[in-house]
């Protein structure tokens, strides 16, 4: 069973309206992409000799247009298994924040937008392991 570690995730955050906490931005993915219709962070795939730093930052760019005022490590990585092609995947993750005043500029991968207050971010992913990721977050 083949086992990649090219994919990256990134979620990205925002101060609130009151800069007492922060939100969530979620993505949902183009009718016609890979899982159209469904709310996700940004998850791109690294390009050859690309590390996953460089591969978050440049799909963080693609797919907002947004560019981090701060840029960090999750301290974990989601694994997740897809049958297709009898893969797993490791996925590296990151969390990138913005200024509140950034405006996203999506591009065709996605079409739509929203921001997910902190206390309702973990029932908004679906994936468990962005819900892990929110909840490590949470406890620091």
């Amino acid at each position: 069973m083949p086992l990649r570690n090219d994919m990256i995730c990134v979620y990205i955050v925002r101060p609130d309206a009151y800069g007492q906490s922060f939100e969530f931005l979620q993505l949902r993915r183009a009718a016609d992409d890979y899982l159209g219709g469904t709310w996700q962070s940004v998850y791109g795939l690294s390009e050859p000799g690309e590390t996953a730093v460089a591969a978050a930052l440049r799909e963080l760019h693609e797919e907002t247009g947004l560019t981090p005022a701060e840029f960090y490590r999750v301290g974990m990585a989601s694994a997740f298994y897809t049958s297709n092609n009898d893969t797993t995947w490791v996925v590296p993750t990151f969390c990138a924040i913005v200024q509140r005043t950034d405006q996203v500029n999506l591009n065709a991968e996605n079409d739509e937008l929203r921001w997910i207050p902190r206390a309702e971010a973990a029932e908004a992913f679906m994936w468990p392991s962005d819900r892990a990721a929110i909840e490590q977050g949470n406890r620091e």
